[in-house]
């Protein structure tokens, strides 16, 4: 699945609508976000974050007003935030001949 994220303090936040099964799943439980990038004419750059992830609560307000999130959802769509901890990050890159 394809999702957009934002990076704040040492946390990967993503917002999904609360219709989104993840909402519901990953609280409590180790995911990872594998983050594709580089220049298709060079070379590919993969990061994969592991961690436990949580839903962003009030204790977590601050991370979420520093996030930059880049899409918006309609104000009748009710969202919430997952928190992923930067706990382990690996990445690997690979470029062609």
């Amino acid at each position: 699945m394809v999702v957009f994220y934002a990076v704040a303090g040492d946390q990967i936040l993503v917002r999904l609508p609360d219709y989104n099964d993840i909402v519901r799943y990953a609280p409590g439980a180790e995911i990872s976000l594998a983050v594709d990038g580089g220049t298709p004419a060079a070379h590919r750059e993969t990061v994969t974050v592991t961690g436990t992830a949580e839903l962003a609560e009030n204790t977590h307000r601050p991370l979420i007003d520093q996030a930059a999130f880049e899409e918006d959802w309609p104000s009748d769509v009710r969202t919430s935030v997952i928190c992923l901890p930067l706990n382990t990050v690996e990445g690997f890159e690979l470029r062609d001949p």
